[in-house]
């Protein structure tokens, strides 16, 4: 039995030796970093889909006519893209020594066309995504966002959406320049930082903080949150009807409005117009409109 224990230390200690080394610049030279690269036509193209385990994937509008993946780290087949009908599928497969050798993961750019303008679906178990389109008059224009990742930070900037669906176990949002007709944001744990954006918004989130500083109201509001703070800062212009609650917490309203309601916990009133609908609620946390 001493034995066998003695063995599972000794191997445990040349695992552990090794991934600090492959961690290090001497890992370089033990360990996979190839780059690959595979490419396909983007034409007849309306969904692509990207799908992998820890991975840092940057979205990169360009002009082109094709979509392009370029993979660092890991092996060069640990890349697949293929084309099914009008589905682009980019996978990237994690082979058996990653966990132990490449603590940092993937690094993945993906190529695709300035003027796509169709379905973009991202699922990620860990890491890092960064998708800015052009410029800020000059958006990347989608009929379908959607982003799903365990957990690691986003940021995007210069989009525009039918539709956007964020689901998150863990990480922080920050978005600017960024609209949408429908958007669906759901986080566990972490902020959501939404600056200069336009549309409508739906937001749920257990724990974490969210700030948003809207361009354009053009649609409803409905913000839940179990645990955090909740601000929300809208164009002068804007109507709509307010409905904000907290279980504990203050709400503090810094906006002229045609009050319904005014209590501790409670604030109701309209705003211009009142055409969208704005319902704010914490169970533990503050409210500030402005």
């Amino acid at each position: 039995m001493k034995k066998l224990a003695g063995l599972f230390f000794i191997l445990l200690g040349v695992l552990v030796f090794f991934s600090s080394l492959a961690n290090s610049g001497v890992g370089r030279w033990i360990t996979p970093g190839h780059t690959a690269t595979e490419a396909v036509s983007s034409k007849g193209v309306n969904r692509i889909e990207v799908r992998g385990p820890a991975l840092d994937l940057r979205i990169l509008p360009g002009d082109r006519e094709e979509v392009s993946a370029v993979l660092r780290g890991g092996r060069k087949d640990a890349l697949s893209v293929t084309r099914r009908g009008d589905t682009v599928s980019i996978n990237v497969g994690e082979q058996w020594f990653h966990w132990i050798f490449m603590r940092d993961g993937f690094q993945l750019d993906l190529h695709i066309p300035r003027d796509y303008t169709h379905s973009l679906v991202l699922d990620v178990d860990s890491g890092e995504i960064q998708f800015h389109g052009p410029t800020k008059n000059r958006p990347m224009i989608l009929k379908e966002l959607e982003m799903d990742l365990d957990s690691g930070d986003v940021e995007l900037s210069n989009l525009r959406a039918e539709q956007i669906r964020y689901r998150s176990w863990s990480g922080n949002v920050n978005a600017r320049h960024v609209s949408a007709d429908e958007a669906d944001w759901r986080l566990t744990s972490g902020n959501l930082r939404l600056s200069n954006y336009s549309g409508a918004l739906g937001v749920e989130m257990t724990s974490g903080d969210l700030d948003v500083q809207m361009d354009r109201l053009s649609g409803p509001v409905e913000a839940s949150l179990t645990s955090g703070d909740l601000s929300l800062d809208l164009p002068r212009d804007a109507g709509f009807t307010l409905d904000a609650g907290v279980t504990s917490g203050d709400i503090h309203v810094d906006f002229p409005m045609r009050m319904v309601e005014r209590g501790e916990r409670r604030v109701s009133g309209s705003h211009g117009s009142g055409e969208h609908p704005i319902r704010l609620r914490t169970t533990s946390g503050d409210i500030r409109i402005q």
